[in-house]
Formats: structure tokens, C-alpha cells, sequence
């Protein structure tokens, strides 16, 4: 059976430094970065830990593949 992509969760965006909102809030939370909303250096530098600590490859920007396997 085909899984269809839950409401609301995009299955196309990429996430990085400029992006805003409520989906990089749960991003900078997953990697444990203040939740301002506002994909920054510290948040890239978070998400290349989490990359780095999860056998991912290591860009600092969140794609489709990322979000799933972080679960936000």
C-alpha cells in the first residue's frame, strides 16, 4: 500500500539558513537549539550534529529524507 503524506507536512521542502516558521521551531527543538523559529548558524551547526550523530550526510540543511528521519 502507497502511504500518503500526513496534512499539513509538505513532502517537498527544504529547510535551511532564511527558512521561518513553526516546522524549524520542531527542527532547532530535535536538535536541541534555542526554538525561535529562524534558521540560523546555530541551527545548521545543530543540524549537522544531529546529521553527523545519525550516520546522515553532514549539509546542514534539512530535506525531506532529513525531516522524516527526525520525525518532525
Amino acid at each position: 500500500a502507497v502511504r500518503s503524506p500526513r496534512p499539513g507536512r509538505s513532502t517537498t521542502t527544504v529547510y535551511r539558513v532564511g527558512s521561518t516558521g513553526a516546522v524549524v521551531q520542531a527542527i532547532q527543538r530535535r536538535v536541541r537549539v534555542e526554538a525561535d523559529g529562524r534558521y540560523g548558524r546555530r541551527t545548521a551547526a545543530g543540524v549537522m550534529r544531529w546529521q553527523r550523530s545519525h550516520h546522515q550526510r553532514v549539509t546542514g540543511v534539512v530535506t525531506p529524507g532529513v525531516r522524516r528521519a527526525m520525525r518532525v
